[in-house]
């Protein structure tokens, strides 16, 4: 069957699939008999608290008013309870919930129903079916509505649900069935080397995977209204630390509160929150508060390079989003070039279909859909890190390219790393899968060119000879050996110089403002705990190992079928926990391949023992940084950007090596190939639905509080069976 008739058949499976499967409920209910119920004293009974304005139109005058339906005695198939607050346009975006009670023919006595939400929005949320014992005898309905607000209603018992056909339903399911034909281990993508396609071909594929990732960052960032401004006096920190270095100033412009000045322990909570409340004053939350003055505990790379700039020139501030949004965009591009260049380098029979797989498993993996739609202050300092230190790593890799390592690409990639620790000074471990790379490249021997020295033959020894000859050879490898010392010494000084500057400016910011080098700010924070006498306890580490590694998910039968979870421990102490939704093993099936480096030593070892060595090395990074977190910050959902990137690198790396030995021939290695591709497929399926469910959860400012519209759209394209 040729491509393009099996496109065709996979749109009428896709069609058929929205029309009778996604809409079974409508052939479902084309038997019922439809009844519609007038609010008339004889058919409905309204509780006090409904004051009749005509037209099916009531003002509620008392609290929680019932409406009570009796004498159906019929078979109670399906109901269209349809209410509708009139008002504004937030109140008419927000849903009704409904609490419902029936009597039937095994039940006298009412017995109660799953609430339900009526979506003004969402036609479809006002249809629901029924599971009674027999004919229902008595429905009591109480929608939760206020005193005051005005609301229409209409009730129909035993409808017919519309047929509601989804486009965009069926456009999704149509993709995700191009994508398995597409990644299928027997497909053109899975036989083309990606290595080998022709140079103009692999930048069109690079600038479409680029620009469909740059409309789809585009979106979230612009997606939640919270995060559009910063309203919130913590989240204006680099706009007030802008405005403070543009004064000369390393602390905030803005002067404490008396009362904060006075206070013998500031860093306190609770004592705090008395105190300031007393004196009738308040103060910054989770700014860092020293001797008197306000500072920005969070990296100044962002500050300096970003915010200050656009402050000078436009003489207004940089929103978060706006730089997140820019920020993410770097970060695909230092993805896509670290995957490029590892393939280039070390996987040459990498195939299309796993080049594709892996990009979006390691953009995925690394928490970039949360912190895109989550674009707040938090946010700015580790994805700017997040993305410096790819960008580095990109840069290593170029390095190493050529016979001589590359100076150009050597300082560039020290430089994006050293910014990395005025961003995010924990993914300044990038450095160790950096320093993997350099030195290979500084152990590689140097490549002999056709005028360097020479074995037997017309070669001739050391010394001079006899008779007055000289010995050019020797002095070739004298030669040589200078050479290699200075291009040696170059590496190094290109290296170090810019480490070194960012270092030197790093550690006077820090010595100017907490008169230490390596103080950061990060203990003088106000926020839930005195950060100065936290400490260091190893009665910490287990509690972070199960929360960012094996936290099983919460699943739940309700959109968006997973709640946030919460840990519960015997922990004697203060250990500062935000909800997350499970542990990085349970939500990304892809991070259980970095693991094979360590299970399978010798194998990795034998055949690639540099990408081994850059595994071990991503993998020791990813451990340190949770250790750390645990320890100086706590248990928060955005911390995982810290250490996922390092876990996706391993995984990917792992990948690589194992499909690159099987793509060498042999019998029965097509079979594990085949294995290995639809594993990668399912890893990829399953981030999609942990991204999906894990969309609306949020610890505050969440999209199913701000964004109710495209909650329910979203819930009733997904949940299409209630």
């Amino acid at each position: 069957m040729k491509s393009w008739k099996k496109i065709l058949f996979l749109f009428v499976c896709v069609l058929l699939a929205e029309l009778f499967v996604c809409n079974y409920r409508h052939f479902e209910s084309l038997g019922n008999r439809e009844r519609t119920r007038k609010l008339s004293p004889s058919d409905i009974e309204l509780e006090e608290g409904y004051f009749p304005a005509g037209d099916d139109v009531y003002l509620i005058v008392g609290d929680a008013p019932g409406i009570e339906i009796k004498g159906i005695n019929e078979e109670l198939s399906t109901a269209c309870i349809d209410i509708r607050i009139i008002g504004s346009k937030e109140e008419m975006a927000k849903p009704v919930t409904i609490r419902q009670w029936v009597t039937d023919e095994s039940h006298k006595l009412y017995y109660g129903l799953p609430d339900r939400e009526i979506w003004q929005n969402e036609t479809r949320s006002s249809y629901i079916t029924y599971h009674l014992y027999g004919k229902c005898t008595n429905l009591r309905i109480v929608p939760e509505v206020l005193k005051g607000h005005q609301i229409s209603l209409s009730i129909t018992l035993n409808p017919v649900i519309p047929l509601y056909f989804s486009w965009e339903r069926a456009a999704f399911l149509f993709f995700l069935s191009c994508l398995v034909y597409a990644l299928r281990p027997s497909s053109f993508l899975n036989r083309t080397a990606y290595i080998r396609l022709k140079p103009a071909h692999r930048k069109i594929l690079l600038a479409l995977f680029f620009i469909m990732h740059l409309f789809l960052f585009r979106y979230l960032t612009g997606l939640n209204p919270y995060f559009q401004r910063e309203e919130q006096v913590n989240q204006r920190q680099y706009q007030e630390l802008a405005e403070s270095l543009r004064a000369g100033s390393f602390a905030l412009l803005e002067e404490p509160a008396k009362a904060l000045q006075e206070m013998e322990n500031p860093y306190d909570l609770l004592y705090r929150n008395q105190v300031m409340s007393e004196a009738g004053e308040w103060y910054n939350w989770d700014h860092a508060y020293y001797k008197g003055k306000y500072y920005v505990y969070f990296g100044v790379v962002p500050a300096v390079l970003f915010y200050l700039p656009y402050y000078v020139i436009t003489g207004t501030h940089l929103h978060n989003h706006v730089l997140i949004f820019f920020l993410s965009l770097l970060f695909t591009a230092g993805c896509m070039g670290v995957v490029h260049e590892m393939i280039r380098k070390w996987f040459p029979r990498t195939c299309l279909g796993v080049w594709l797989l892996l990009n979006d498993l390691l953009l995925l993996g690394s928490g970039i859909i949360y912190m895109t739609k989550r674009p707040d202050l938090y946010t700015v300092p580790i994805l700017s890190g997040l993305a410096f230190g790819m960008l580095g790593l990109w840069c290593f890799l170029l390095a190493g390219r050529g016979k001589e390592i590359s100076l150009k690409y050597l300082g560039t990639g020290s430089f994006f790393t050293a910014l990395t620790a005025g961003c995010r000074p924990q993914l300044f471990l990038l450095i160790l899968p950096a320093a993997v790379l350099l030195w290979e490249s500084a152990a590689r021997p140097p490549v002999k060119s056709a005028g360097g020295i020479r074995d037997g033959g017309g070669a001739v020894g050391g010394g001079q000879l006899d008779g007055g000859g000289s010995c050019v050879a020797g002095g070739q490898a004298e030669g040589g050996r200078k050479k290699a010392d200075s291009r040696i010494l170059s590496a190094v000084t290109v290296f170090a110089l810019p480490m070194a500057l960012v270092a030197a400016g790093l550690m006077y910011y820090n010595y100017s403002r907490f008169e230490s080098v390596f103080d950061f700010g990060a203990n003088y924070n106000l926020t839930m705990n005195d950060m100065r006498n936290r400490g260091f306890h190893l009665d910490r580490i287990p509690l972070g190992v199960l929360a960012y590694l094996f936290q099983p998910v919460k699943i739940i039968q309700r959109f968006p079928f997973m709640e946030a979870v919460y840990l519960d421990s015997q922990y004697m102490g203060v250990t500062i926990q935000e909800a997350t939704y499970g542990g990085i093993f349970m939500t990304n099936l892809f991070a259980w391949f970095g693991l094979l480096p360590l299970l399978f030593r010798k194998y990795f070892k034998k055949h690639g023992r540099t990408p081994w060595r850059f595994a071990l090395a991503c993998l020791l990074a990813a451990a340190i940084i949770i250790v750390a977190d645990t320890n100086m910050s706590g248990i928060l959902q955005r911390y995982f950007g810290d250490f996922s990137v390092f876990l996706m690198l391993a995984s990917a790396t792992a990948v690589l090596l194992v499909l690159e030995r099987l793509s060498a021939g042999g019998s029965g290695r097509e079979y594990l190939k085949g294995m290995i591709l639809w594993s990668l497929f399912i890893c990829l399926l399953w981030q999609i639905g942990y991204q999906g469910m894990a969309f609306f959860l949020d610890t505050g400012e969440s999209l199913q509080e701000l964004r109710p519209d495209l909650y329910a759209h979203v819930k009733y394209l997904v949940n299409f069976w209630v």
